[in-house]
């Protein structure tokens, strides 16, 4: 079954408008797919299958696919009202910013984002059983996406944050690098 056919339809445009950018950024980079496919180690076809919208990515790697071509990706969960941010969802964030290493960085943004979306479900005064049936899902995939004990799809992010009364953004920035002239990172 593929998810993406589940995605609410500004979900699924977030998404289309997300995998253009892949495309354009990677044009602009001046990299082919197959350098941007060797670059995150995986085949030239999935390069393409991204480009095209024709995947449903996992979120570590669509990270990876955005860094190879110079960008982060940063998921954010949107709620109206937008909660506070709480000290861990805090703490993860500074670490991304500030980890010199790019898995790690990109790591801590996916807790932060997780961290972010159970806030949001203990807010609502949710279990995880019920954000499970609301997304007729198994409880126990609800408990492996909060506690991110494997890597996930993008849309199950998206999903996830839609079923909390939210969406989910894809933002991106500019990766900067701070080596002395002559080294590479």
């Amino acid at each position: 079954m593929n998810r993406c056919n589940e995605l609410h339809p500004d979900d699924l445009k977030v998404r289309r408008n997300l995998f253009r950018q892949i495309r354009h950024l990677r044009v602009q980079a001046g990299m082919s797919q197959v350098a941007v496919a060797r670059a995150i180690g995986v085949a030239d076809q999935a390069v393409a299958r991204y480009e095209r919208c024709r995947h449903d990515p996992l979120v570590a790697r669509l990270q990876q696919h955005f860094r190879a071509i110079g960008w982060r990706l940063v998921l954010t969960p949107k709620f109206d009202p937008q909660p506070d941010p709480s000290p861990t969802q805090l703490l993860f964030t500074e670490y991304a910013q500030h980890d010199p290493d790019p898995d790690q960085a990109d790591m801590w943004h996916r807790s932060a984002t997780l961290h972010h979306l159970i806030a949001r479900r203990h807010a609502l005064g949710w279990s995880a059983r019920h954000v499970s049936r609301l997304l007729t899902r198994s409880e126990s995939l609800i408990s492996t996406l909060e506690q991110d004990i494997k890597p996930q799809q993008l849309s199950s992010f998206q999903r996830y944050a839609r079923a909390l009364g939210g969406q989910l953004d894809c933002n991106l920035q500019l990766l900067t690098t701070n080596h002395p002239e002559g080294e590479t990172p």
